[in-house]
């Protein structure tokens, strides 16, 4: 790794999406409060102090709990003012000081470092993956409807003319290349010839081969065609500095060990050393294989001259196998760089305001590997070199820089790789994935030595060590402040267990996730975000993501059960569908259940989140989750009681209402009658793509897979019914529109609220699934 100064401030920055929005939401306050020593300047303050081991143990907020003051201090907010010092407050419960007695916030706990610990209702869901192949024309980008404008919750538009719905920062996935060949023909590839012409990088002539071992790199070449020649320089590490990790190419763990390393070419050079260093090259010629032979050994062979002395061209370089610590192989090649396809496919976000942009280095170019190899989604092989790989991510940030401005750029994060847990996605092993980490940080921050860098987003929560993981990157990284971000992909795809059914809901698969979190030693200021997120199939086994109201019932359970681990980003899909009918003047998009939660939840963005108990006698098997949000002072203070239901097994959501109470208590809403009470909400009875799903049913126009299952499955359009379908719903687009705006207009309302407990109870009628979205206001 490059040695290279730490800036002061880096680690501590939070999540950029929640500070450089250009929407700003009423009552939001996006503050980043580390659950650890986190800020610059305290930790090193209170190291030198001797106190924070004692503190870091402790925690501020049980400290001052035993102490007798938590409650006092919470209420004058100086528990706040600690927090935003950066002293470990995240441990604070209810119990311990609420904001008043009977409130309990929600508290962030993930890694420690997660970004909601002030229990604010922090709006990490505006993110989204955009793709490779339809990258240049700027996939995900949509006008937005006009319809939503005139409604009680009205889409809080960007100042452009397009935008990617309900996103702020994006992930810009398969930048580099590398695709498919069977995607051949589609998007940006319909004028090409041959998969490869996508790449950033390809090679003019002559073959990749393997010219990265753990003690030594082969740079790019740089030719001249008409000579015949090829130069370049070989850089090598110190022998006696163990083993330096996999390089492409290298069985894991082989350190035989020693102190001098020897380098030898048949015919043409001899090297023995023992320190580190390089020496440039310039009789390759075109055409010619060459083949690097190192080893570690005790000491120089007789006759070498003294360690450390430059090399000696021989005639004869004999008495050495060639199977010793690992080999160079070189074909004199030279590589060309296509940076005009990286701004082909960065522009269209970039003119619509987008620059919170995560750069997703996957898929590396078929050019660089030595042996290429296709997975789900393209070339998954590491590259043969490092050093070819490492000029080439920086040229790649240099080209950025060009056309964007350092300003600009310096904002831009980046991530190694997708899911390259699976071999599907990344067919090396984890100590070349390591290897090929650093490189890739060091030369990025060579060039940004503030930039954000992350590995890829681990499917899952394994924690094997041994394999590629989060658990194994932080076992073995040389410094684990190098991973600014730990980055997942979560999908629910949902599995019978026994009587039960598992991976339906968050609830089922955060334990797993905040047990890693817990085991890693993430350096203050890490984010820990979902960046892919989303129902795949239903429990039937059909694709689905769930876009009516099933899926906004399960998406208030997401987001309020990963606010309240901490995390700090949620990635989406598309939460509109594009309906178009030519001929018929239809060409707009359908909103989802997700995105009209989405609406609701930003007009509470900022406020303080407070979990509600909730109890329903009838319903032992249905999942109930309950929030008070709040905005505003003392004498302005607006909320929101929201409150969705679901069955985990589809087939046995009901229809008819559940009577459900939800515990409010007395310092939430101290007077009922001084308040103004309105709601809107959305079930199957409601929610537009359910309303579809029932009207293509009646019509016989719904595929028979879906109108065979209980439980009324929904899925997009394009999945569960053909052109005649699509085109039955674009001729009814207006009653489907109006439909849309209803669901959004908030209606007065006299909710039954009783005293009881220690404040008031509410009762309602909820069929499930379904979301009900109470607005409190003050008369």
């Amino acid at each position: 790794m490059t040695d290279r100064p730490a800036p002061p401030d880096r680690r501590a920055r939070p999540i950029r999406s929640l500070f450089r929005s250009p929407i700003r939401f009423p009552g939001q306050v996006p503050i980043q409060i580390p659950g650890g020593l986190a800020c610059s300047g305290v930790a090193p303050l209170l190291a030198r102090l001797g106190v924070a081991p004692l503190l870091a143990r402790l925690g501020v907020a049980p400290l001052l709990a035993r102490l007798g003051v938590a409650a006092p201090l919470a209420r004058l907010g100086i528990m706040a003012l600690l927090a935003g010092l950066c002293l470990p407050v995240a441990g604070l419960r209810a119990q311990e000081a609420g904001p008043e007695p009977g409130r309990e916030t929600v508290m962030g706990v993930a890694g420690g470092n997660g970004a909601n610990t002030a229990g604010r209702l922090v709006p990490i869901w505006r993110h989204q993956p955009v793709i490779g192949i339809w990258l240049s024309g700027g996939q995900g980008l949509i006008d937005v409807p006009d319809y939503l404008d005139g409604t009680d919750f009205p889409y809080a538009r960007r100042p452009y003319p397009r935008e990617v719905p309900f996103a702020d920062g994006l992930t810009v996935v398969r930048l580099l290349g590398g695709w498919d060949p069977r995607d051949l023909g589609k998007g940006e590839s319909r004028t090409y010839d041959d998969i490869a012409q996508g790449d950033l990088v390809t090679r003019r002539f002559g073959a990749p081969t393997r010219r990265s071992t753990g003690l030594a790199d082969l740079g790019p070449l740089t030719c001249d065609r008409q000579a015949g020649r090829c130069s370049g320089v070989l850089e090598w590490r110190d022998p006696a500095g163990g083993d330096p990790g996999d390089a492409p190419g290298d069985a894991p763990g082989d350190d035989p060990g020693g102190t001098h390393l020897l380098i030898t070419v048949p015919g043409r050079l001899q090297l023995c050393t023992d320190a580190p260093g390089q020496q440039r090259i310039d009789w390759f010629e075109i055409g010619t294989r060459y083949t690097f032979t190192l080893r570690r050994v005790a000491g120089c062979p007789a006759g070498d001259g003294p360690a450390g002395t430059p090399p000696r061209e021989t005639a004869e370089a004999g008495g050495f196998r060639p199977d010793g610590d690992g080999t160079l192989v070189v074909e004199p090649s030279q590589l060309d760089y296509h940076f005009d396809l990286l701004r082909r496919r960065l522009d269209p976000y970039l003119a619509q305001g987008y620059t919170d942009l995560t750069l997703v280095l996957d898929n590396i170019p078929w050019a660089l590997p030595a042996a290429p190899t296709t997975g789900t989604y393209g070339q998954t092989a590491p590259p043969s070199s490092l050093a070819e790989w490492s000029a080439f991510t920086g040229r790649l940030v240099d080209a950025l820089i060009a056309f964007y401005g350092v300003d600009t750029v310096s904002g831009f994060r980046f991530r190694l790789g997708t899911e390259q847990q699976s071999p599907r996605r990344f067919s090396g092993t984890p100590g070349q994935y390591l290897a090929l980490y650093e490189a890739t940080v060091a030369a990025i921050r060579a060039r940004l030595p503030d930039a954000r860098i992350g590995p890829f987003n681990q499917a899952g929560a394994e924690a094997d060590a041994t394999g590629l993981t989060h658990a194994f990157l932080y076992a073995n990284i040389a410094d684990p402040g190098d991973i600014d971000f730990v980055a997942h992909s979560l999908y629910y795809i949902p599995k019978p267990r026994g009587n039960i059914l598992a991976n339906v809901h968050t609830a089922q698969r955060l334990p797993d996730y905040e047990a890693l979190w817990r085991q890693l030693p993430m350096a203050p200021g890490t984010t820990v975000e979902f960046q892919e997120f989303g129902v795949l199939r239903n429990q039937a086994g059909l694709a689905t993501g769930e876009p009516g109201a099933r899926g906004a019932a399960l998406h208030v359970a997401d987001i309020f059960g990963l606010l309240a681990a901490g995390v700090d980003g949620l990635w989406h899909w598309q939460p509109f569908e594009r309906l178009r009918l030519q001929g018929a003047g239809v060409d707009t998009q359908v909103l989802t259940g997700r995105g009209w939660l989405y609406l609701v939840l930003e007009r509470f963005a900022g406020g303080q989140i407070y979990p509600l108990a909730v109890t329903a006698a009838d319903a032992p098997d249905t999942r109930f989750t309950a929030h008070y949000i709040e905005t505003g002072g003392d004498d302005d203070a607006r909320g929101l009681i929201l409150v969705s239901a679901f069955n985990p097994d589809q087939a046995r959501d009901s229809a008819d209402p559940l009577r459900v109470t939800v515990e409010l208590p007395a310092g939430l809403i101290p007077d009922p009658g001084n308040r103004r009470f309105a709601e809107v909400s959305l079930s199957q009875e409601t929610a537009v793509f359910d309303l579809i799903r029932a009207d293509l049913a009646r019509e016989g126009l719904l595929k028979a897979e879906f109108a065979a299952l209980p439980g009324q499955p929904v899925s997009g359009m394009r999945t569960m019914t053909d052109g005649a379908g699509r085109r039955y719903v674009a001729q009814h687009w207006p009653a489907y529109r109006a439909a849309i705006v209803d669901t959004l207009t908030a209606r007065p309302v006299t909710p039954a609220i009783t005293p009881g407990g220690d404040g008031h109870r509410l009762t309602l009628d909820l069929p499930a699934p379904s979301v009900r979205a109470i607005l409190v206001d003050p008369r």
